[in-house]
């Protein structure tokens, strides 16, 4: 039985989009990668730029513009095939030695893991390739089942989308630029310097003083989604400096 069948494996997701997760990840990349440079919109939307044609800033000046790779993958873990975006440098560099090494060439020749380990700034990324070995004909049977087009990224569109135009409903891109609400709100602060060790308690502490005016706690996802509007996004942060003022306060006094 594979390791990966044993309980605490990861369930399959519903996105064809996949991650790096924290822990390990296991992909083969099964296309060669698409290269360009990724922004964002007000409303956390991607816009992806071709290598050649970086934009000289940022649509919000907050959120730098990334380079990226996007390859057509198979995750290992999940069992399942999908478009996985890096952007992380560490990772991509580590994607080039590969290449540079005459014993690895090309990153479709074999599997690679990649670890994932720490949080905000202290995330850290390991990566370890395999040994050169053919696609296994599973994964070959699948890339016939669901054909991917990956420049469609470029122009905004879906890369599943089928012959007649039409798009799946489990294939639109993320709408975050690290995969959740809870993790864009955190890249907002820390972006600005700002520590954010006390923001899970914080959004707890804002989901229930709305009881005290509705009788209802309000779910911790739509304290995010809130603070994530462009127009209440400054006002946030400053709730949440205030939060770490008085709490540094209490302990000095």
């Amino acid at each position: 039985m594979s390791r990966y069948k044993l309980p605490g494996y990861r369930p399959k997701k519903k996105s064809k989009y996949l991650n790096i997760e924290k822990g390990e990840n296991a992909f083969r990349l099964v296309s060669l990668p698409i290269i360009g440079w990724e922004d964002w919109t007000l409303d956390h939307k991607p816009v992806r730029f071709r290598d050649n044609e970086c934009p000289k800033k940022p649509i919000v000046a907050t959120k730098p513009i990334k380079s990226f790779w996007a390859f057509w993958a198979w995750d290992i873990i999940n069992e399942e095939l999908g478009v996985l975006e890096i952007r992380q440098a560490s990772v991509l560099n580590a994607l080039r030695d590969f290449i540079d090494d005459p014993k690895y060439g090309d990153l479709d020749e074999f599997d690679i893991k990649i670890f994932r380990s720490g949080e905000g700034k202290l995330t850290q990324y390991m990566v370890i390739a395999d040994k050169k070995k053919p696609i296994s004909d599973e994964i070959k049977a699948k890339m016939k089942e669901c054909p991917v087009n990956l420049e469609a990224l470029f122009d905004g569109g879906n890369p599943w989308a089928d012959s007649d135009g039409r798009e799946e409903e489990d294939s639109q891109p993320q709408s975050t630029p690290v995969g959740s609400p809870f993790e864009t709100l955190k890249e907002h602060l820390e972006i600005d310097g700002i520590d954010t060790s006390h923001l899970q308690e914080f959004l707890d502490a804002l989901s229930k003083k709305s009881a005290k005016k509705t009788g209802k706690e309000t779910p911790i996802i739509d304290v995010i989604e809130a603070a994530l509007r462009p127009e209440r996004i400054a006002q946030f942060k400053e709730s949440y400096l205030r939060s770490l003022l008085d709490s540094s306060t209490s302990v000095a006094v």
